[in-house]
């Protein structure tokens, strides 16, 4: 029994190396979002983030891909929203903050989470 317990252990830790060995460390998400800004892009540390949050809580699906609104647990599709003009240059008052980055520095009451200069540097 203890060995099949040790060769569970060893087969969900390589996979989730293998998993996390996928994913960006950091993420422009201007350059993502195909977006012009005003001030410095964020470079979202991923990497980090994934340290902190289960996949499920910004994604869709545990496997990650499409986001979500954290707000409202609706698909949150940041390029439609700057194709559309929700998110634009300049603007502070948008659905990146309101219903993504905001609510969830918010919830996990990141010191100065909702400051400019936290993530735009």
């Amino acid at each position: 029994m203890k060995k099949i317990v040790i060769a569970m252990l060893v087969v969900f830790s390589v996979a989730l190396v293998a998993f996390a060995a996928t994913s960006p460390e950091k993420v422009n998400l201007a350059e993502q979002w195909g977006l012009d800004t005003k001030k410095p892009a964020v470079e979202f540390p991923h990497a980090f983030h994934q340290t902190k949050n289960e996949c499920i809580e910004c994604h869709m699906t545990a496997e990650g891909g499409a986001l979500k609104s954290i707000k409202t647990g609706k698909e949150f599709n940041p390029k439609a929203l700057v194709a559309s003009g929700d998110i634009k240059k300049g603007k502070t008052k948008n659905p990146a903050h309101d219903e993504f980055c905001w609510e969830c520095h918010k919830a996990k009451k990141v010191p100065k989470g909702k400051s400019c200069s936290t993530c735009h540097k």
